[in-house]
């Protein structure tokens, strides 16, 4: 690109093998352009002077100026964007197609009212560019919709006989040697990059040029639409088949024979040589696309091609435009076009968008005249506005509907041109309508309706009754009796017509005068002053009013005067008729009034149902009362001020109580009628709106807490009765004054809702406490498989009571890591405010992890609590059972739910635990560390009791070994001949039993025959002591010999037969013995002189090991001083072990002379005695 500048070489510019463009050049040089091979070169804004340029035949020179335009719409600022085109004159080139122009949509099917909007006289809706090439027989039409397809439509061309080749240049890069389809190929004006070829509308396709040459183009699937049916010819090629929207496209159009190349047509229009088939063609069109609307009407500096100097210096026919604008208005668009715009040089246009369409003026109006009144005529020229036409040439049509006559004729009328006249036909009255539309020269309408009215001359109407001949209107008609109604009918009313003649009307009238429009009557009723039965009117309906004086109970009979005009111009009203009316007394129920706590009645009392407490129920037809209140004027209501009758007086009225359907009043409350007062006696504990966990199901089966239906209320219904007979205070009841009088007793009823408000029910909360935990009762180590005595504390907390049921307490104990039986046990209840501490024997196992205790409420079946009955008929039945979640009918795990009543699918339990228990998630307490959650029927989910303690340590055991069944002291005294034999016999049983050592303890000692020669040898002069000492120390080990073991015995509280005892405690063991393997015996003389014998083996696990009289009632007990071994608690027999024996027998006994033996027996083994304490009794000092 080259913009602005002097140049005064000899030549200016040379190129070759490029595109660009050179502007604003002032140059005085003698080659002012040299374009060279395959250069495209626009000239913008320059002076090019033919003589001074140099064109190769490949090479193109646009001379280009520079075009601008503004725009206004209506001479103001367009409000709406302003869609432009641009097209020369010759047809060859649409140099500016803006959005607008393009369709919104293109059907391919022959049809060309896509292509002209519907209107070929209005250029604002044309598909465009449009037609750019043509005779006006065989022309060709172009248009696009971006991103789309590119359309083609031909006329004049029979394409059944002929091919249509389309051929479209998108960037130069294609050939100027057309299409070989079938008799040589055409020389083309530009490269070519596509060529359309169409034998017919079911033989087509889309070439591209390539390096092979022609041949099917496969961009894309898209479809091309090709329809040949008619005599408009449409195909649409998809910009995707062509690599998408190019910003230009070239394009010549060639129709030739189908089985030879000769040309009948081509476009653009051009001369060919009729003497040859192949053509070299000059001419193309030029379509610039992707151009948009003017968002402001202005366009600047568009380059627009003047001429084109196109392989030589000479240039083409000088190109002139047309340029359309156009922008959105209230009738379809508005446009401006300015035509043969020449390019010589730059051109500035300002244009003005005035509106297409016509519009008729206020000045065609409505017309009315008076009948008889002759011939009105007018002319319609000046009565419509164009702003691009000239009103004068404009064509008129209309057209008559809408008679409405008496006998449908009205007017003689007729148009000729733009002169109206219409003539009102003699005697004839009402209106039709005139529809007039004018259309300009652009096929633009504008119509308008005007309304041609004759006005009548009026007669006036008459009242009159035809069915009766005296004419008199009948207001209420019965078998007997006429122009009478009962009183209450509050308001009765009586169509007297609204047109003339018609059956049922009372309207007399001219019929004529009905046609085209009906006349309009106006009714008027009036009663004398005096009248005190009722009043009389007429609604807009025609109807007459009479209104009941609702404050009068005596009847009457009053003249109705009625009145009746037209609205004729002339003669309006009708005759007055008077007509005699009367109404008879019926007696009016007695009412209850209307419940409004803030207004009073004529005594001053208040308007609503007051307790007699003095307050004030605000609630219409509700009253509250509370459970159990036995208080007279809480439960007494007055309904003095809720009635009320217009006919009798005050003492005439009386109440009733009746039930509904709704509840069974008398589960609740007992209601009597005391003069004006509704009498309330509550059922003891019944409430309407007891929660369904409240249920108590031993009262009634519940009848007294199970709500009414659908409500919180129980309805009542109160009913309020006048006379059986007429009052005497009231004479019209006398059927000789008032024929159809007919008096009956009035009753009036209301129902009103009584709720006893529940008062919450007194229920305890027994509880465990993880602060006081379980007590193991001193009980720290113990053999696998022990019953501990475990101990929780039973707190009483909640509400004190009184409680209406008495309960027990169903506590179990349960262990994990066995499958005994846990056994659920009953106890009473303790003191509100008080604890009781609950015992009971637990089942632990080496494989046990966790205590825990769970307690139910259970309410008893009899008051008080008949104890000797069996559980199943002592307690209220639960089934299915409490504490459990209800998932759509199945039960979740037991206490999944604490203090919810049990349900199923199929029934539901009649306990309800919440009246037992008010806090079910401290009735369940473990020994864990961590409680597991309680899911709480009524209140937030929280969790169990846990007391995170420790359970008795299970202890393991140690083998147990023989022992010898010889004495220490025999040994000391033996020879020394003896002593070796029995040395000797020593060092063979340690042979024999070598097996046996192996299974008593690991580290068992032996002393081999060897030792035993060598001491006999070496220590003969200390033979004897030796031998002392070496058989007392074998008799201390718990193998080979008899252990050495110390004890120490003392008696404590001796004489207490609870809790006196022995203590015997090891206070020296040289050796660890196995505890299973040591035997206590108590030899006793019983309460009848017999001689006992008691053992005990201090592993017993029933309430021997582990155990002390504080916490046993077993006869021996043993506390055992654990060993560790690592994390083993391992049991033995050894220092610091204590022994417990009773002072009392088990039957109660003191003890006396009592001995008691502690031996070491191992199992299948011969055992040895430890110690012996003989002549011991309760009451002496061990």
């Amino acid at each position: 690109r080259w913009d602005g500048g002097t140049a005064d070489a000899t030549t200016a510019l040379k190129v070759d093998e490029s595109v660009g463009t050179v502007e604003n050049m002032t140059w005085t040089s003698t080659t002012q352009i040299d374009a060279g091979s395959n250069a495209y070169i626009t000239s913008i804004g320059n002076s090019l002077n033919a003589s001074k340029l140099i064109v190769d035949s490949t090479a193109t020179i646009d001379e280009a100026n520079l075009f601008t335009m503004d725009s206004t719409h209506l001479t103001a600022t367009p409000s709406n964007e302003v869609a432009l085109l641009i097209k020369s004159t010759d047809g060859t080139r649409a140099s500016y197609v803006s959005t607008s122009f393009q369709p919104e949509n293109m059907v391919v099917d022959g049809d060309d009212s896509d292509w002209n909007g519907g209107n070929a006289l209005n250029p604002s809706g044309y598909a465009m560019p449009g037609v750019m090439s043509g005779d006006s027989t065989n022309d060709m039409s172009m248009t696009y919709i971006e991103g789309d397809n590119l359309y083609f439509g031909l006329t004049g061309e029979d394409l059944s006989n002929s091919d249509l080749l389309i051929y479209i240049s998108t960037d130069g890069s294609g050939s100027t040697t057309g299409y070989n389809g079938m008799g040589g190929a055409h020389t083309l004006p530009v490269p070519a990059n596509y060529v359309l070829w169409a034998d017919s509308d079911s033989s087509y396709d889309l070439y591209s040029y390539g390096f092979l040459g022609w041949g099917p183009t496969s961009l894309s699937q898209d479809a091309i639409s090709v329809d040949f049916s008619g005599s408009f010819a449409e195909i649409s090629i998809p910009f995707s088949r062509m690599g998408g929207t190019p910003s230009q496209v070239d394009i010549v159009a060639i129709v030739q024979g189908e089985s030879t190349a000769d040309v009948s047509t081509v476009h653009p229009t051009q001369t060919i040589d009729s003497g040859s088939t192949l053509q070299t063609f000059s001419e193309y069109i030029t379509v610039e696309l992707t151009h948009n609307d003017l968002l402001t009407g202005s366009i600047a500096d568009e380059v627009l091609v003047y001429r084109t100097y196109k392989g030589s210096s000479t240039p083409s026919v000088a190109k002139a435009y047309d340029v359309m604008i156009k922008t959105s208005a209230d009738c379809a668009y508005d446009w401006a076009v300015t035509e043969d715009l020449s390019m010589a040089t730059n051109a500035n246009l300002n244009l003005d968008m005035e509106r297409a369409c016509p519009v008729i003026g206020t000045s065609l109006d409505d017309i009315t005249v008076n009948e008889d009144s002759g011939a009105y005529s007018f002319s319609l020229t000046n009565m419509a506005d164009d702003l691009q036409d000239d009103e004068a040439t404009m064509s008129w049509t209309s057209a008559e509907s809408n008679l409405v006559a008496h006998d449908g004729i009205l007017v003689d009328w007729n148009q000729n041109g733009h002169q109206v006249t219409i003539t009102p036909l003699d005697n004839q009255f009402g209106t039709m309508t005139y529809s007039f539309e004018v259309t300009d020269s652009n096929g633009l309408t504008d119509s308008k309706n005007i309304t041609f009215e004759v006005e009548n001359v009026n007669d006036a109407p008459v009242i009159c009754n035809i069915d009766e001949i005296d004419c008199m209107p009948l207001f209420s008609e019965d078998v007997s009796f006429n122009n009478i109604l009962p009183e209450g009918f509050g308001s009765h009313t009586k169509f007297l017509g609204d047109v003339s003649n018609a059956t049922r009307s009372y309207i007399r009238d001219m019929a004529n005068e009905q046609a085209p429009v009906r006349q309009v009557y106006t009714w008027g009723a009036s009663v004398p002053s005096t009248c005190i039965a009722f009043t009389a009117e007429v609604n807009s309906l025609n109807e007459l009013v009479l209104s009941e004086n609702t404050n009068n109970e005596l009847g009457g009979t009053c003249t109705v005067t009625l009145t009746l005009s037209d609205d004729g111009v002339g003669d309006q009203d009708a005759i007055a008729f008077d007509v005699d009316f009367s109404v008879s007394p019926v007696n009016d129920a007695p009412v209850i009034v209307d419940w409004n706590a803030s207004m009073t009645d004529d005594e001053g009392r208040t308007v609503s149902v007051n307790p007699d407490n003095g307050s004030v129920n605000t609630i219409p037809w509700k009253l509250s009362v509370m459970e159990d209140d036995t208080t007279a004027a809480n439960l007494t209501f007055s309904l003095a001020a809720m009635k009320d009758d217009i006919d009798h007086e005050d003492s005439d009225l009386t109440w009733e109580i009746e039930s509904t359907d709704q509840c069974v009043y008398g589960n609740y409350f007992a209601a009597s009628i005391v003069g004006d007062d509704l009498v309330l006696d509550l059922v003891e504990d019944a409430t309407t709106n007891g929660f369904d966990w409240e249920v108590d199901y031993l009262n009634d089966n519940g009848i007294h807490q199970i709500g009414p239906t659908g409500s919180d209320y129980c309805q009542i219904r109160l009913v309020l009765r006048d006379t059986a007979s007429a009052p005497s205070y009231v004479p019209n009841y006398d059927t000789a004054l008032m024929p159809i009088a007919d008096y009956s007793q009035g009753v009036a009823t209301q129902e009103i809702g009584i709720r006893v408000e529940r008062v919450r029910e007194l229920v305890a909360d027994y509880g465990f406490s993880a602060n006081t935990g379980f007590s193991f009762n001193g009980v720290s180590n113990i053999m696998t498989g022990t019953y501990v005595p475990v101990t929780v504390d039973v707190t009483a907390g909640g509400d004190e009571g009184p409680y209406t049921y008495d309960h027990m307490l169903a506590i179990t104990y349960h262990t994990d890591g066995h499958s005994e039986v846990e056994q659920t046990r009953y106890y009473a209840v303790p003191a509100y405010g008080t604890s009781v501490a609950i015992t009971e024997d637990v089942y632990i196992t080496k494989d046990t992890t966790n205590v825990w205790v769970e307690m139910d409420v259970k309410t008893c079946m009899a008051n008080p609590c008949d104890v000797l009955a069996p559980a199943t008929e002592r307690f209220q039945t639960d089934s299915p059972a409490s504490h459990r979640s209800n998932n759509q009918g199945q039960q979740g795990a037991d206490w999944s739910k604490p203090g919810q009543y049990g349900s199923n699918a199929t029934q539901t339990s009649e306990r309800r635990p919440l009246l037992e228990d008010s806090n079910w998630c401290n009735n369940m307490m473990s020994s864990l560390g961590t409680a597991a959650t309680c899911a709480h029927a009524n209140q937030p989910s929280s969790t169990f009791e846990a007391s995170g303690q420790d359970l008795p340590t299970v202890v393991g055991t140690i083998g147990a070994g023989a022992v010898p069944s010889f004495a220490p002291s025999i040994i000391a005294v033996s020879l020394a001949g003896v002593f070796v034999s029995a040395l000797a016999l020593s060092g063979r049983r340690d042979e024999d039993e070598e097996a046996l050592e192996e299974s008593i303890v690991e580290d068992e000692l032996a002393v081999s025959p060897v030792i035993a020669t060598i001491l006999m040898v070496a220590i003969t002069v200390v033979l004897s002591g030796v031998i002392y000492v070496w058989a007392s120390s074998l008799a201390e080990t718990d193998v080979k010999g008899v252990p050495r073991v110390t004890f120490s015995i003392e008696d404590i509280n001796g004489g207490d037969a609870d809790q006196g005892h022995w203590r015997i405690s090891v206070t020296q063991s040289e050796t660890d013995l196995a505890t299973q393997a040591v035997e206590v015996r108590v030899f006793y003389v019983d309460a009848s002189g017999s001689p006992q014998t008691f053992t005990a083996n201090l592993a017993d696990t029933n309430d021997v090991y582990g155990f002390n009289p504080a916490n046993s009632d077993a006869f021996v007990t043993f506390v055992d001083q654990v060993n560790k071994e690592g994390t083993k608690s391992i049991s033995t027999f050894n220092t610091g072990d204590e022994v417990y024996v009773r002072t009392h027998a088990p039957d109660g006994t003191p003890l006396t002379d009592v001995t008691i033996t502690m031996s070491y027996a191992p199992a299948n083994a011969q055992g040895a005695l430890l110690r012996s304490w003989s002549g011991l009794a309760y009451d002496l000092k061990a």
